[in-house]
């Protein structure tokens, strides 16, 4: 007895792609300049430019980002405040 299961896309509770990856896969590979971009303000919204650069960086496509912007959250700034001490990048 074989069971077709339907497409993900057509689950009616399918979860959204986050707009950001793990900060893990794009933050050792960001350019110094963005980072520091990012470092200047943690709790700013990152720039749609960084963003869409963050997603070419790990072979992701294009997507909107939200009017409101995307923040990073609070895993993604312990990560990188870890990484920026154990770096001791400034």
């Amino acid at each position: 007895m074989s069971t077709t299961l339907p497409s993900r896309d057509a689950l009616p509770h399918r979860i959204p792609e986050p707009v950001l990856p793990s900060v893990g896969t794009w933050w050792p590979a960001l350019d110094r300049e963005l980072k520091r971009e990012i470092l200047a303000d943690l709790d700013a919204p990152v720039r749609s430019g960084t963003i869409l650069h963050i997603r070419e960086l790990c072979g992701l496509p294009p997507v909107p980002v939200p009017g409101r912007g995307v923040h990073l959250g609070p895993n993604d700034k312990a990560y990188i405040a870890a990484w920026q001490r154990a770096a001791d990048f400034s």
